[in-house]
């Protein structure tokens, strides 16, 4: 099982650690954008409900932007062979992603409290904002940048 487990992955995976810390950043943020988008038809009323500025327009723009940052940061976090251009735009998109997060669970623990949900699972999972919720964020854009550092490029044929 180990040995067809290795065979599905690039050799450059079997010799450098940082790969892997990519590869798993990718599936959290792709579990996040799949639960996101599971019910994305609540995901804009759970943003109004943060009561940000911005009327109504903020809350879509957000509620497209959040999901389609995380899936667009999977290409660098997986190391796919891509072009620089599109290698730069995923890796940024990612810490995009992660300072929208971290911005979007202070306002609401700092000035809702807990009487918002963070809206970290979309509609899927009903999380209450709160410090845990910040915490969240703070590890994941931590561990973004430290994978930032690390990951190698893996250049396109």
């Amino acid at each position: 099982m180990k040995e067809f487990i290795a065979s599905i992955f690039p050799a450059e995976f079997k010799h450098n650690v940082a790969y892997w810390r990519g590869f798993t950043l990718g599936l959290v943020l792709l579990i996040l954008a799949v639960t996101q988008l599971f019910r994305f038809e609540e995901l804009p009323g759970i943003i109004k409900a943060m009561h940000l500025a911005g009327f109504g327009v903020t809350n879509w723009v957000l509620a497209i932007a959040i999901p389609l940052l995380e899936i667009a940061s999977i290409p660098y976090l997986i190391s796919m062979r891509v072009t620089t251009q599109l290698r730069s735009i995923s890796k940024w998109s990612g810490l995009a992603v992660c300072v929208v997060l971290i911005a979007l669970t202070l306002w609401t623990t700092l000035y809702m409290g807990a009487s918002v949900q963070s809206g970290l699972f979309g509609g899927t999972i009903a999380t209450d904002s709160g410090w845990w919720t910040v915490l969240f964020s703070l590890l994941l854009t931590w561990s973004y940048v430290l994978t930032m550092r690390e990951l190698p490029p893996r250049r396109a044929h």
